[in-house]
């Protein structure tokens, strides 16, 4: 008789989502003779990509700028780098942007540049990361080319991201998951 004295409880669950597309875009740019840009090219002196980004955000457009012998005086011995948004009005709100630069070296091995999450308003450059010039050389091709890699994420301006109730297909998938693991 105990048991049916114990306290009864009702429990109400509220099932919600949020959906979030993050897009991505990746720049792959080859640049012959690195060996002698880093050499030949003045202090100040910069090589910059086209620009590149998604067609799902089309004012959203990326350069990467490359400094072959540094960008001011004090990087000299440096090879600098910046990432910069070149496609947003005036006014519009920034965008955070997590983003990571490297080369593939002749193995197709990855050298780090950079990796960080910054965030970019319209024509705004971010980074002067110095990279030794001696690690550059060490990431160098066979034929003397610099292979750089440049992947960006962000999410679209104006993305609403709203909490909205879970479909019905999505809770019963995480239901069955809940009893599969209890019965384990």
């Amino acid at each position: 008789d105990d048991a049916s004295a114990a306290p009864r409880r009702l429990e109400v669950v509220s099932k919600q989502a949020t959906k979030v597309t993050a897009l991505s875009t990746k720049l792959e740019w080859k640049i012959d003779q690195f060996e002698k840009l880093m050499k030949l090219f003045k202090n100040g002196q910069n090589l910059i990509s086209r620009q590149f980004g998604c067609p799902q955000a089309p004012s959203v457009t990326w350069e990467l700028h490359v400094y072959p012998n540094g960008k001011r005086d004090e990087d000299i011995a440096n090879v600098s780098f910046f990432l910069r948004q070149v496609g947003l009005s005036r006014g519009e709100e920034p965008i955070m942007t997590e983003f990571q630069i490297y080369a593939l070296d002749a193995s197709s091995g990855r050298i780090s540049v950079c990796r960080d999450t910054k965030d970019f308003t319209n024509q705004q450059g971010r980074g002067k990361f110095q990279v030794s010039r001696e690690k550059m050389s060490g990431a160098l091709r066979a034929d003397g080319s610099l292979l750089l890699i440049c992947e960006v994420e962000y999410f679209p301006p104006g993305s609403k991201i709203s909490v909205e109730a879970a479909d019905d297909d999505e809770a019963d998938d995480d239901m069955e998951s809940e009893h599969k693991l209890s019965l384990r």
